[in-house]
C-alpha cells in the first residue's frame, strides 16, 4: 500500500483496533504497557489526595485528556493517513482509557463501572461518588495504621443509602462517573471525543442478558430464532429416519395398489416387489424408472397433508394436526365425499353453514373473540396485579399463536397449558 493511499474506517473497524491494542497491551499483572500513558502512571509515582472530593477528581480526569489530546495524532482535512497514523491513533485511545480506569482503582477502589443500559435519576453534586471516595480514604487509613491482614474493599452498598439497593448505587455511581468523563473528553478532543466515546459505549455498555426460548410457546419465525434453531434442525433432520420407522404406513404411495394401464406398467418397470429394507427409503429422483407411478385417486390432498406436517419443535401445531386426524373419517369416506359433494370431502369446498372456528364461529369471529379475549385478560392483569395469570379458553394451534403474539406486545407473558382440545393459552405478568 502506498504512502499516500487513502484509508476508509468504519465505526466496528475502529472499535475492533482500540480493543485489540487494548487487550495486546494489558499485562496479566493488570498493569498496561505504553510509552505514551499519563507521566504520573507511566513512572509509578501517581499518589492519590488524602481526602480527596470530586473536584479533585474532574481535575485528575481533566489531567489525563489533556495529556491524551497532545499525544493524540490530529489529522486534517485531505492528509493522506497511512496504516501507521491510524494504528498510533487506535493505541492512544486504548492508553487514555487504560489511564482513566488506573486512576479510577486508585481514588474510588474499583475499576471503571459498566453504563447501564436504562441509566436511572442522579445528582449533578454525586453524592453516591463523595460517599464511595470518604470510604476509600477511610479504609486505606485503616490499613495503615493496623498491621493485621487487610479486608477486602467492599465497594456497594453504602450505609449512607440504605434506601437504595446494591445495584441502585452502583447505577447512579455509573451515571454520575460518565457523566463527568463524558464532559471531560467533549471539552479536551473535540471532534475526537465521539470516537472516544464510541469505544467506550461499545466496551463498557451493559450487555442485557438474552431470553430463553420456549419453542412450546412461539414458532421459531425470524432472525431472532436463526442461531437457536439451526442446530435443533440438523438434529431433526438426523433423526427422521427413526420417525418414518415409527409410524406406519409413512410411505404411502410405495405401498398403494396400482390400478390399471399404470399397474402394468409399473409393474413390467419395476419387476418384483421392492425388498423390506428398502421400504423406508426416500423414492429416488434421478430418473423415471426409479419413480413410483402416482394415480389421480382421492389420496392425493392426504399426501400433501403428510408432506407439510410441521416439525416437532412446533408442538402446538402438531398437537393439532393429531387432533383434526382423530376426527376426520376414513379415507375412503374422504375421498367419496368430496367427488359427491358430501360432508367430510379432503380439501373440497365446506358445504354452506358449517362451523369453521372454534365454539361453533366462523374464522373471522373466531380470531376476534380470540384476540379480544387477549386485551380483557390483560386488563384485568393490569388492574388487579394479584392474579398474577389467567387461564384462557382452549383453542386450536392457529389462535393461540395469535393470542401469543399479541399477548407479548402488549408486555405480558404466555404459555399453553394442557393437551389435546383442553390446550389453552395462560397470560401472566411479564418477570422483571
Amino acid at each position: 500500500m502506498s504512502q499516500n493511499s487513502q484509508l476508509h474506517l468504519t465505526n466496528d473497524s475502529f472499535i475492533y483496533a482500540c480493543h485489540s491494542e487494548f487487550a495486546a497491551r494489558t499485562k496479566k499483572d493488570g498493569s498496561f504497557n505504553s510509552h505514551i500513558r499519563f507521566e504520573d502512571f507511566l513512572t509509578g509515582t501517581f499518589r492519590r489526595p488524602e481526602n480527596p472530593s470530586m473536584k479533585d477528581v474532574s481535575q485528575i480526569f481533566s489531567a489525563i485528556a489533556k495529556h491524551h489530546t497532545q499525544v493524540t495524532p490530529q489529522f486534517r482535512r485531505r492528509e493522506p493517513i497511512n496504516l501507521e497514523t491510524v494504528a498510533y491513533f487506535t493505541c492512544a485511545i486504548a492508553t487514555l482509557f487504560a489511564d482513566l480506569e488506573s486512576a479510577c482503582k486508585e481514588l474510588f477502589g474499583s475499576s471503571l463501572p459498566v453504563i447501564p443500559e436504562n441509566p436511572p435519576e442522579y445528582s449533578a453534586e454525586a453524592p453516591v461518588s463523595n460517599a464511595l471516595l470518604a470510604a476509600r480514604s477511610g479504609y486505606l487509613g485503616n490499613l495503615r495504621s493496623e498491621s493485621a491482614e487487610p479486608v477486602p474493599f467492599e465497594t456497594f452498598p453504602r450505609p449512607d443509602f440504605s434506601t437504595l439497593t446494591a445495584e441502585q448505587q452502583a447505577q447512579v455511581w455509573a451515571c454520575e462517573i460518565w457523566d463527568m468523563l463524558a464532559d471531560v473528553l467533549h471539552s479536551n478532543f473535540g471532534e475526537y471525543a465521539d470516537a472516544a466515546m464510541g469505544f467506550a459505549y461499545w466496551k463498557y455498555q451493559e450487555q442485557p442478558a438474552k431470553a430463553q426460548i420456549d419453542w412450546r410457546v412461539r414458532p421459531p419465525v425470524g432472525e431472532a430464532y436463526a442461531k437457536a434453531f439451526k442446530p435443533l434442525l440438523r438434529s431433526s433432520r438426523g433423526d427422521r429416519g427413526d420417525r418414518k420407522g415409527r409410524h406406519e404406513g409413512s410411505d404411502r404411495r410405495d405401498d398403494r395398489p396400482q390400478r390399471g394401464r399404470n399397474s402394468e406398467r409399473s409393474e413390467s418397470r419395476h419387476g418384483a416387489e421392492k425388498s423390506p429394507e428398502r421400504t423406508d427409503e426416500r423414492p429416488r429422483r434421478d430418473g423415471h424408472e426409479s419413480r413410483p407411478v402416482r394415480d389421480d385417486s382421492a389420496d392425493r390432498p392426504d399426501d400433501r397433508s403428510k408432506r407439510n406436517k410441521p416439525s416437532d419443535h412446533q408442538r402446538d401445531a402438531a398437537q393439532d394436526v393429531r387432533e383434526h386426524t382423530d376426527r376426520r373419517p376414513d379415507r375412503a369416506d374422504r375421498g367419496r365425499g368430496r367427488r359427491d359433494g358430501h360432508e367430510g370431502g379432503g380439501r373440497g369446498r365446506r358445504p354452506e353453514g358449517q362451523d369453521t372456528g372454534a365454539r361453533g364461529q366462523s374464522s373471522e369471529e373466531s380470531l376476534s373473540t380470540a384476540l379480544e379475549e387477549v386485551r380483557q385478560a390483560a386488563d384485568k392483569l393490569r388492574k388487579n396485579p394479584a392474579l398474577n395469570e389467567i387461564q384462557l379458553q382452549p383453542n386450536n394451534s392457529f389462535l393461540r399463536r395469535q393470542q401469543h403474539s399479541l399477548a407479548v406486545e402488549l408486555g405480558f407473558d404466555t404459555e399453553s397449558r394442557g393437551e389435546g382440545r383442553d390446550r389453552g393459552v395462560v397470560i401472566r405478568l411479564a418477570q422483571d
